[in-house]
């Protein structure tokens, strides 16, 4: 009897229940480092300097190092406004994206799309943005971030179409299209993971927003998203 198809939600309200809840799992595992953090200060002093945070800026004749090239190539094509540089890389994605029901082109076409922009370089980039004073800046930043996670989590929704169809037309998972597809559609949920840890991280302010990197709280620090 062939096996069911696998669902990553059963309907768009299972859908928002979970983005919910990591968000409140976010908050509660990142209030809880943090309050040891200082407890761990108020019992000794420690004369040892902090770890460093870095800088936002690109060092003068190269590619920022905390980054991929490839990232770092998306970004240069606008200067200006880096972040607006990834959102328009993935709107591109979106209205390139071949129909679903072509599986092999579809996975071919995501793939590229996400070349260096998931797991350590995307959450560096996104940290290194948000490693500012709060000010205009700052709430114009909010505002592109707020629109590349729409695209992403757009993206996330055409990836896993393209997987539900792979899955259709190889139920025996003979071709590995299903199995790819799926891959990708991990990374593309990493990347909407990290980037809404990291704004609601900086949002509860930039002290706290540095102390979690440099505690290596982050879970595109530690190891978690691949």
């Amino acid at each position: 009897m062939p096996r069911g198809r696998p669902a990553k939600y059963s309907n768009d309200d299972d859908r928002i229940a979970a983005i919910r809840g990591q968000k409140r799992e976010w908050s509660h595992r990142n209030a809880s480092i943090l309050a040891r953090r200082r407890r761990g200060r108020g019992d000794k002093h420690n004369t040892s300097p902090p770890p460093s945070v870095p800088s936002i800026e690109t060092p003068a004749g190269g590619v920022n190092p905390s980054i991929s090239r490839i990232l770092a190539a998306i970004v240069e094509g606008n200067p200006d406004s880096p972040v607006e540089a990834i959102l328009e890389h993935f709107n591109n994605g979106i209205d390139s994206s071949p129909d679903a029901r072509k599986p092999a082109r579809a996975i071919q076409h995501w793939q590229c799309v996400m070349l260096g922009l998931h797991a350590r370089s995307w959450g560096q980039f996104v940290f290194n943005s948000l490693n500012i004073e709060d000010g205009i800046h700052l709430a114009s930043l909010y505002r592109d971030f707020d629109l590349a996670q729409h695209a992403i989590e757009t993206a996330e929704n055409l990836v896993h179409s393209v997987a539900t169809r792979a899955f259709d037309l190889d139920p025996s998972g003979r071709t590995g299209q299903h199995a790819e597809a799926r891959i990708v559609s991990r990374q593309i949920g990493q990347a909407s993971f990290i980037l809404h840890e990291l704004v609601c991280s900086r949002k509860s302010g930039l002290a706290y927003f540095r102390d979690l990197y440099s505690s290596l709280s982050y879970d595109f620090q530690s190891g978690c998203t691949k």
